[in-house]
């Protein structure tokens, strides 16, 4: 029985590999809840991703294909790096009307 061998500078792996064509991101559906819409808004959000535009309603956990779904987490992680800014330099304002004294 003759045993072949690898090249050294070879690859091998024990996990199958998943043809970029098998996987369809949206196909693949995702879980999320937006919190409830403030009054006067509408009741869902609208995400647009190369002019398919998607209604996620506001305050129900609804599913959502994988790229709404990773779209809205850059959109809430940007609001929360916006909302820390804010409240840093909200901190460093002063008030130019008494002479600029903290």
């Amino acid at each position: 029985m003759a045993v072949t061998k690898a090249p050294v500078n070879a690859i091998v792996t024990d996990t199958p590999t998943i043809a970029a064509e098998t996987y369809d991101p949206w196909r693949d559906m995702r879980e999320i809840e937006l919190p409830p819409a403030p009054r006067g808004e509408a009741d869902y959000f609208l995400i647009g991703i190369n002019g398919a535009y998607t209604r996620v309603k506001r305050g129900a956990k609804v599913k959502v294909p994988y790229p709404v779904y990773e779209r809205i987490q850059i959109i809430r992680q940007k609001e929360q790096e916006e909302y820390e800014y804010l409240k840093s330099i909200d901190d460093t304002n002063t008030n130019i009307a008494d002479g600029g004294q903290m």
